[in-house]
C-alpha cells in the first residue's frame, strides 16, 4: 500500500510541476 501511495503522489506532484512549468512558459 505505502508504495502505491508513494507512486500517486508522484505522479500527482509531477503533473502539478508540469502544469506550474507549463503556465510559466505562457506567461513568459
Amino acid at each position: 500500500m505505502p508504495e502505491q501511495r508513494n507512486i500517486v503522489i508522484g505522479v500527482d506532484l509531477d503533473g502539478v510541476c508540469a502544469d506550474f512549468y507549463g503556465r510559466r512558459r505562457q506567461i513568459a
